[in-house]
């Protein structure tokens, strides 16, 4: 069965879920520092998305968000968001649908997470690991008559490059809810929320039809 993503979720869809699409700040060629001003224009724009839903007409609605709003919303706003242990995500739109994200995890917090130490050490990869790593991610972006879809190309952690299933099993355990117990997994496709029907993902924005 599909899930279907709350609204409050569909910005992690351009980011990957900011999970998925996960290196600390320092090094990412032509990053602009977050600012408030940009923060809060990306909560209008969601506001606005969100009244179009409510329109009945059938014309198409788009709006156009840029890469640095997005990430001085995911600086400012969504720390209470994110799963427990993950923190300074940052995200690249590359064009053609190509995207790069970054973001830091605490693998500490995965037993507090999923509330099994068990299921960590099940998790035979990150055994060795333990403490803050960085984590980075580069991948496509695909969607279409309101169903988002992420592949991923490419995974790091701490500079070294990883299979992409760590990064799966690693979105698994930290996205896990009493809802959700199963967590996300990063192949299904995903039904987007109020009433989008495309993500469009260009170099540095998107455009978000509706």
């Amino acid at each position: 069965m599909r899930r279907i993503c709350p609204p409050g979720v569909w910005l992690q869809l351009i980011a990957s879920f900011s999970l998925g699409a996960s290196v600390l700040i320092t090094g990412v060629t032509g990053y602009e520092a977050p600012t408030r001003e940009d923060a809060d224009r990306m909560v209008k724009k969601i506001e606005k998305i969100a009244l179009n839903a409510r329109v009945s007409d059938s014309d198409s609605r788009l709006t156009q968000i840029q890469e640095k709003e997005v990430n001085a919303y995911l600086e400012f706003y969504s720390s209470e968001k994110l799963p427990r242990g993950v923190g300074d995500p940052v995200i690249r739109m590359l064009g053609g649908g190509r995207f790069s994200g970054q973001a830091v995890i605490d693998l500490d917090e995965i037993p507090k997470s999923v509330g099994s130490n068990n299921e960590r050490e099940s998790f035979n990869p990150m055994n060795y690991l333990s403490g803050q790593i960085p984590v980075s991610t580069t991948g496509i972006f695909r969607s279409k008559d309101g169903v988002a879809q992420l592949e991923l190309e490419s995974a790091e952690i701490s500079g070294l490059p990883v299979p992409i299933v760590i990064i799966e099993q690693l979105i698994g355990l930290y996205s896990r809810t009493p809802e959700n117990p199963e967590g996300f997994n990063l192949n299904d496709p995903l039904p987007m929320p109020l009433r989008i029907i495309e993500i469009r993902l260009g170099e540095g924005e998107a455009v978000v039809v509706q």
